[in-house]
C-alpha cells in the first residue's frame, strides 16, 4: 500500500474511544510519529514509553524518514502498541510513504 504526500503535507487522527472487531481489540488514539530513527537521548528502546502507549491504548504508528535501514526500534514501538509501521522515501518534490 502506498500514499503520496507533497513535502508540506501533514496528518494527524485523535479519538478518544476504542473498538473491537472480531474481538480484537483496536485503539481509536492514535500518534503518527515521524523520525530519522537516531536516538538522541533517554532510553532508546522507549520502554517506558511503549508501555504507556499500550495502556492508554494510544496506537503508535511510526514512519521511518531516512536513507539507511529502520532501526528495529521502532518495529518494536508499532508492533506492541497495535501500529503501522512505514517509510518515507523522496523522489523528486514528492515523499511517497509506504507501508512496511
Amino acid at each position: 500500500t502506498e500514499t503520496q504526500f507533497s513535502s508540506s503535507s501533514s496528518s494527524s487522527s485523535r479519538s478518544s474511544s476504542s473498538s473491537s472487531r472480531n474481538g480484537i481489540h483496536r485503539p481509536n488514539r492514535h500518534i503518527l510519529f515521524l523520525t530519522d530513527g537516531l536516538p538522541n537521548q533517554g532510553d532508546c528502546r522507549v520502554i517506558d514509553e511503549r508501555q504507556l502507549a499500550t495502556t492508554l491504548g494510544v496506537a503508535v504508528h511510526t514512519v521511518f524518514i531516512g536513507y539507511q535501514r529502520s532501526p528495529p526500534v521502532l518495529d518494536l514501538l508499532s508492533n506492541d502498541t497495535s501500529g503501522e509501521r512505514f517509510r518515507a522515501v523522496r523522489s523528486g518534490s514528492t515523499i511517497r510513504v509506504e507501508r512496511r
